[in-house]
């Protein structure tokens, strides 16, 4: 069976957040998505230390889809850098994994 991924990011804005979901969910790149509530994200960019409001994302998906979600993030996100980190889920419920792949085969359940 293949492997579910769980793939955070974070946007600067709750819109843009929405929108890269249904993107996400309307391409079958991932089965779910969820918008975490605001955060302060401290960090030093280009020799500075900025403060600043992020909303995390969480998005599961498959393996075979984790290579072009991450890519639609790089090259659709507003960040010049933006987070991709990719989890491989060891311990995921057999009936949430099989959601997760109909979901993104593109079938409705």
């Amino acid at each position: 069976m293949e492997s579910i991924y769980l793939v955070i990011t974070t946007f600067p804005t709750r819109d843009e957040a929405m929108s890269f979901a249904n993107q996400i969910i309307t391409k079958h790149l991932a089965g779910c998505v969820q918008i975490q509530e605001a955060c302060i994200s401290i960090y030093e960019w280009k020799g500075i230390v900025e403060k600043s409001v992020e909303f995390p994302v969480h998005i599961k998906t498959v393996e075979s889809k984790k290579e072009a979600l991450k890519n639609f993030i790089k090259e659709n996100h507003s960040y010049e850098l933006p987070e991709i980190v990719a989890i491989q889920l060891n311990d995921v419920s057999e009936t949430y994994a099989e959601w997760i792949f109909t979901q993104t085969r593109g079938v409705n359940s």
